[in-house]
C-alpha cells in the first residue's frame, strides 16, 4: 500500500497545483480583459476627439482658402481690366496712326495712283491688325500671369 499512496499524494498534489495555477490564470486573464476593454474606450474616445478637432481644423482651413481665392479673384479682375483698358487706348491710337497714314499717302498722290492707293490701305490694314494681335496678345498674358500667380 505504500506505492499506491505515494502515486495518490503525488497526482493529488499536482492536481491541486494545476486547479491553483488555472484559478490564477483566470483572474488574470479576467483583470487582462478588463484592463483591455477600458483601453478599447479610451482610444475611442480619443479617436473620437482626434477625429472632431480635425474636422473643426478642416472646416477653419477651407473657410481660409475660400477667403484668398475671392481677394484673389477681386485683384486679378482688376488687373485684367486695367489690361483691356490699356489694350484698347493702344488700338484706337494705332487706329488712329494707320488712318493718317493712309490720309497722308492718299494726298501725296492728289488721288492720282490707285495702286498706290491700295498699297496704303493694304499697309494701314497690316498695321492694324498687327496692333489689335498685339494688343490681344498683351491682355492675354497679363490675365494668364495673374491667374497663374495669385500672390
Amino acid at each position: 500500500m505504500g506505492i499506491s499512496s505515494f502515486f495518490k499524494n503525488l497526482f493529488g498534489k499536482a492536481k491541486e497545483a494545476a486547479s491553483e495555477v488555472s484559478e490564477k490564470a483566470e483572474a488574470f486573464a479576467d483583470v487582462a480583459v478588463a484592463k483591455a476593454k477600458d483601453l478599447a474606450e479610451d482610444a475611442g474616445e480619443m479617436a473620437s476627439k482626434v477625429k472632431a478637432e480635425a474636422s473643426e481644423i478642416g472646416h477653419k482651413v477651407a473657410e481660409k482658402a475660400k477667403d484668398v481665392m475671392e481677394d484673389i479673384k477681386e485683384e486679378t479682375s482688376e488687373f485684367v481690366e486695367d489690361a483691356k483698358e490699356v489694350g484698347g487706348k493702344v488700338m484706337d491710337k494705332v487706329k488712329d496712326v494707320a488712318h493718317d497714314v493712309k490720309e497722308k499717302v492718299e494726298d501725296m498722290m492728289d488721288g492720282g495712283d490707285k495702286a498706290a492707293e491700295n498699297a496704303a490701305e493694304k499697309a494701314a490694314e497690316t498695321v492694324t491688325n498687327t496692333a489689335e494681335n498685339i494688343a490681344n496678345d498683351a491682355a492675354d498674358n497679363i490675365a494668364e500671369a495673374t491667374e497663374e500667380k495669385p500672390e
